[in-house]
């Protein structure tokens, strides 16, 4: 069974912390359902995306999503997102570790130096950054999907319609073939414990819990990412 453990701890034993990384680049080296592009695709991007944000299933849709991106770092996951056995043994226990964004260290230094970092040993940190291309087979053409047509249109600069590009600048490389970047805030500015203890769990009821939570879920994405108002990336 995979014990997921604080990034922290991860990163004082590099051999796990390598492996990790390796299961990371193996996913992104998949193009179809079991493939890093499909996961991040069906969470956010392409516009609209396929995840449940203000509403009641926001915990619920999430937690499966973990599940199943958690089966797919293992090599566990199988056509149809059914379980099977590992398909490579040495990812069987693959865990995805939590960041305590509250912690004193974390208000001090931010990201953790392990996502942070863009290259490690000489080559690309598969957890800092990652190139968009399409899934799929690239020949379909769905909501919350990257295809063919979508990927070429984020690295032609001649695009009559840039509109893609525009709405994710800040998010993507600005030119060329498209990677992922990050631009975050001051590290202070993270929520805080006081935030979690006195106001998120001193809510009344499961609905306006799950409500406040969002909020500070979606306060640690943009400080982490980018530095701008989600609403910004839908105008």
């Amino acid at each position: 069974m995979a014990i997921r453990e604080t990034i922290r701890s991860l990163e004082t034993s590099p051999g796990r912390l390598q492996l990790f990384r390796q299961a990371f680049s193996r996913m992104m080296s998949l193009g179809d359902d079991r493939g890093y592009q499909w996961f991040a695709s069906i969470h956010a991007l392409p516009l609209p995306g396929w995840c449940e944000h203000g509403t009641y299933l926001f915990l619920p849709w999430h937690r499966a999503y973990l599940f199943y991106f958690e089966l797919a770092l293992q090599t566990r996951l199988g056509p149809r997102f059914t379980q099977r056995d590992p398909a490579e043994a040495a990812f069987a226990d693959v865990a995805v570790p939590w960041w305590d964004w509250t912690s004193d260290e974390s208000h001090r230094n931010g990201l953790p130096a392990s996502y942070d970092a863009a290259t490690v040993a000489g080559a690309s940190n598969p957890l800092q950054s990652s190139g968009v291309a399409s899934c799929q087979g690239g020949d379909r053409i769905a909501l919350g999907v990257w295809s063919n047509a979508l990927v070429s249109s984020l690295r032609n600069s001649n695009d009559p319609d840039p509109r893609t590009r525009r709405a994710l600048r800040g998010l993507l490389t600005p030119t060329g073939d498209p990677r992922t970047r990050r631009d975050p805030d001051e590290p202070d500015e993270l929520p805080r414990k006081n935030t979690i203890d006195n106001v998120v769990l001193q809510e009344p009821t499961f609905e306006t819990f799950s409500d406040s939570l969002e909020q500070v879920h979606g306060d640690v994405h943009v400080e982490c990412v980018v530095g701008v108002e989600v609403r910004d990336l839908t105008a």
